[in-house]
């Protein structure tokens, strides 16, 4: 999944968030919109980084309480491919 719809042109079709986060939603509404958008049977998450660190934080908080493995891939622009970090194992 990529965290954030249409910010960048990602390598997937799903989204945990629509494009713009707007700045009235606190932490508790993003974790919940993560935590309805990630599936409940999900076991490992493959997220694709688009910036935006309250967003992303969010996700990590949900993956944490549900016990989802998280791996994150962020942009190498020097590179022009993703690089993966195991963030929860």
């Amino acid at each position: 999944m990529g965290l954030c719809e249409d910010r960048h042109p990602l390598p997937v079709d799903k989204n945990i968030f629509p494009n713009r986060v707007e700045r009235t939603w606190t932490t508790r509404d993003l974790e919940a919109m993560a935590d309805k958008s990630i599936p409940e049977d999900c076991e490992r998450l493959e997220l694709y980084a688009t910036g935006l660190m309250v967003a992303m934080l969010a996700v990590v908080a949900v993956c944490a309480k549900r016990g989802i493995k998280l791996a994150v891939y962020s942009y190498d622009g020097w590179w022009k491919t993703y690089n993966r970090q195991n963030v929860l194992d």
